[in-house]
């Protein structure tokens, strides 16, 4: 699955556990693209794409126990700490960023 440049898809009724949309080249995810998401999903990877910043993108997420980031250009991504992040680490076992620049 190839989503160009932007996550902009809804995931509707599904309650999915783990989302893998590493190596697509997104530089950026929709609002709204997880709002069914954040209670049931477990894993997402969203490593080896060109995401430089995140914006509220992860903030309602409870269950996520594992994210991968790693192989994007984040360098401060999470500069403002916690707060872009709400409650992802209550629940976060992995934080995967490696090689981000």
């Amino acid at each position: 699955m190839y989503l160009y440049t932007c996550m902009c898809i809804s995931f509707g009724t599904l309650r999915l556990a783990r989302l893998d949309v590493s190596h697509n080249g997104m530089t950026s995810i929709a609002d709204g693209a997880f709002d069914t998401l954040h209670e049931t999903l477990n894993e997402l990877d969203l490593g080896y794409n060109e995401f430089q910043s995140f914006e509220d993108v992860f903030l309602d997420f409870r269950m996520l126990q594992y994210l991968g980031l790693a192989h994007n250009r984040l360098g401060q991504a999470f500069a403002d700490g916690r707060d872009r992040l709400g409650h992802l680490f209550d629940s976060l076992q992995l934080l995967q960023v490696l090689y981000s620049l």
